[in-house]
């Protein structure tokens, strides 16, 4: 199922399309984001920029018929790669490697050509099945930890707190 999720297109005729439900993966596992152009058109010479809060802060930018991976931020360098097999057709997938739980969150995908530009937004959920996948503070990890191993009445609610 595919859903407009915002359109910022000087022609109404054209949008961008994405999932409309929250994509999940699993920690250490590879996501793919996929996005496209409706109707299909030809985004080979398009700039394809995905990118979380901040237009500027690049996840990845396709631009010059190329890759630009010194635009990325640094989180994200060496961990995506844009596969571009149906671009001819507007529609690409945006690989991330190694899925962390701060990877969680809202995606944008932006096209944009001389004549045409859109974007739009999905979600990732990232699950976390065991406590070592979460590499959260320390001291929250052993608490609960110390919750599993203790019996509940020899641990406090202060436990779970964190302290450095």
């Amino acid at each position: 199922i595919t859903v407009q999720i915002g359109v910022m297109s000087p022609s109404e005729s054209s949008r961008m399309v994405s999932p409309a439900k929250p994509l999940m993966v699993s920690v250490g596992e590879d996501a793919l984001l996929p996005c496209h152009l409706s109707p299909r058109m030809n985004a080979e010479d398009m700039e394809v920029r995905w990118f979380r809060s901040s237009f500027p802060e690049v996840i990845h930018l396709y631009r010059d018929g190329k890759d630009q991976p010194e635009q990325q931020i640094l989180e994200y360098q060496g961990r995506t790669e844009l596969l571009r097999d149906n671009i001819t057709e507007g529609s690409v997938v945006l690989r991330i490697h190694s899925i962390r739980p701060a990877d969680e969150g809202q995606y944008s995908c932006f096209f944009q050509s001389s004549t045409f530009y859109g974007a739009a937004l999905l979600e990732l959920k990232v699950k976390i099945h065991r406590l070592q996948d979460w590499k959260g503070p320390r001291k929250v990890i052993e608490s609960i930890e110390l919750h599993r191993l203790l019996p509940a009445q020899y641990v406090k609610d202060s436990c779970i707190e964190t302290r450095n």
